[in-house]
């Protein structure tokens, strides 16, 4: 069921994580938030992995940690290997613009829960592709494209590209909304089964 929560504070506290307010998101109802909410200025829905990896995000991880570490920590044996691992994902791969960090990010968690790891289970391999690819295609439905540069409308890749999407905070204003619908697109095939 979900809440329909408004952000009437700058800081809003999830689970021990401050999220900034994000224009255009509200959380559903969870334990551990603390402030009221009460204005009608920021609305939208999220689930709870959505405003996990948000919350993350807006703490100063990058897309790829914030999307990995929300859906992939029961299966790390702590969380800095999860922050770890998806390091260099972010900014489509270390600020080249290639595959956006958030679609990285889900990516790996898909391989978590779906993946394989006998080379002859090639049922188990196709059912993760198929689920990846669906993946794929309703994020890129959605926003155009999975590949970074394409998604800021910037060329990060290159030094000037990326100074101009840090001094117009490109950053702060487009992956929020990334990262929150990468997190609410896996949520919907976190439970798929196998084969779907």
């Amino acid at each position: 069921m979900w809440n329909h929560w408004i952000l009437n504070t700058r800081w809003i506290r999830i689970e021990g994580l401050t999220i900034r307010r994000i224009k255009g998101f509200t959380i559903r109802m969870i334990e551990g938030v603390t402030n009221e909410l009460t204005s009608d200025e920021y609305i939208c829905f999220m689930n709870y992995k959505s405003a996990e990896a948000t919350a993350l995000f807006a703490n100063g991880y990058n897309c790829a940690q914030a999307v990995l570490s929300a859906f992939g920590k029961a299966h790390f044996k702590d969380h800095a290997s999860a922050l770890r691992l998806a390091s260099g994902f972010g900014a489509g791969i270390a600020y080249r613009g290639e595959m956006c960090g958030a679609v990285s990010g889900a990516i790996m968690a898909l391989g978590l829960r779906y993946g394989y790891q006998e080379v002859t289970d090639t049922t188990s391999k196709e059912n993760m592709m198929k689920i990846i690819r669906k993946f794929l295609d309703l994020f890129e439905e959605q926003h155009g494209s999975v590949i970074c540069s394409k998604l800021l409308n910037v060329d990060i890749g290159t030094p000037e590209g990326l100074a101009y999407a840090r001094e117009n905070e490109i950053f702060g204003k487009v992956c929020p909304g990334l990262v929150a619908h990468a997190a609410e697109i896996l949520d919907s095939l976190w439970e798929m089964e196998p084969g779907q």
